[in-house]
């Protein structure tokens, strides 16, 4: 949604947990991935790193410290924890991950097979493999197969139809191939979902090239309200 008031309202349901039960390994796994989403990412790394010590057969908790590993560049640690995480429980969380790491590391192949295997793996959660499939998509983009793309994320619609991120990646592709007012219907459709801020400044580009000027003009108050919102 978008809307930081539930991480803030999990925060507190999550504070509840440890105030009652201290050493709860599961609240204390949730409050990393609260933290996770405020990018406290060296907080997470060191927590996570002793909690492995714990409970060292825990596959989300390797997750966890690769994903803040991740975004604190330290990409060799976190190639090992992930790969811990996939001997764990080889699933589409563990697959998804290694793909991701595969791609920031160089190997875009790699991740192209291991996103993949991500998506014929699935999940009980339609929304879980459709992101997949959407990042899938991201990845043969930016590797320059736009019909591939195309493919990946009309395949992510199909399965959830609600996936917001799979309209803007059609909107990236139609903005590729100069197909402008697609690409804004995509876009439009995206922001309707959930009205990220890369959303509304795609849409600003692309109504100035339309000379919609008025309209380009309320994206860049929106992106200023969900400034001031995301501060408050």
């Amino acid at each position: 949604t978008a809307d930081g008031a539930y991480l803030e309202r999990a925060s507190q349901l999550v504070d509840r947990m440890i105030e009652k039960d201290g050493g709860s390994f599961r609240a204390l796994r949730l409050r990393n991935e609260i933290d996770l989403q405020r990018h406290d990412f060296k907080t997470v790394a060191e927590r996570a790193g002793s909690m492995t010590r714990d409970e060292p057969s825990d596959p989300g908790n390797w997750g966890n410290l690769g994903d803040a590993l991740m975004e604190l560049g330290d990409y060799e640690a976190a190639g090992r924890a992930y790969t811990k995480m996939f001997a764990l429980r080889p699933n589409l969380a563990s697959y998804n991950r290694l793909g991701f790491f595969r791609f920031v590391t160089g190997d875009a192949q790699g991740a192209i097979g291991f996103m993949r295997l991500a998506v014929e793996a699935g999940d009980g959660v339609p929304e879980h493999t459709a992101w997949c499939q959407a990042e899938l998509g991201d990845l043969y983009f930016k590797t320059g197969k736009p019909a591939e793309a195309r493919m990946a994320y009309r395949a992510a619609l199909d399965l959830f139809p609600g996936l917001h991120r799979a309209y803007a990646g059609l909107g990236k592709l139609e903005e590729a191939s100069g197909q402008t007012e697609a690409a804004i219907r995509n876009y439009e459709h995206a922001q309707a979902i959930v009205p990220l801020v890369e959303y509304a400044s795609a849409l600003e580009d692309l109504y100035r090239k339309q000379r919609l000027n008025q309209k380009a003009d309320g994206q860049q108050q929106l992106i200023d309200a969900i400034d001031k919102l995301g501060r408050a």
